[in-house]
């Protein structure tokens, strides 16, 4: 399955991810589970937790900077958001929050 690269410049980003994803799911053929997941296994099964900390571990370690957790990413994310500038409502919807009073208060 070959991906139209021809369009990088005006094709959104998620178009290309889709593309990329969907070439995994056709590669593994009949092995691949569709279990209708945000992240995945180039299988289609879940990630183990422990296999994502081990990784930011050694990314953390290669990049010589303090050791965080996982969810810290998210609180960074967050910050980021607001830092530059964008609407404290949009950046709860993106974190999931029932309401911007939670957003507001935790950043």
């Amino acid at each position: 399955v070959g991906i139209n690269l021809s369009c990088i410049n005006s094709c959104k980003a998620k178009e290309i991810y889709i593309a990329v994803v969907l070439k995994e799911k056709l590669s593994q053929g009949e092995e691949y589970q569709d279990n209708d997941l945000v992240m995945c296994t180039s299988f289609g099964t879940l990630i183990n937790p422990a296999n994502v900390r081990g990784s930011l571990n050694a990314l953390i370690k290669k990049a010589a900077v303090p050791k965080i957790r996982f969810h810290n990413l998210r609180h960074t994310y967050a910050t980021l958001l607001l830092a530059k500038g964008v609407n404290v409502k949009v950046i709860a919807e993106r974190l999931g929050h029932s309401n911007i009073k939670i957003a507001l208060d935790t950043y």
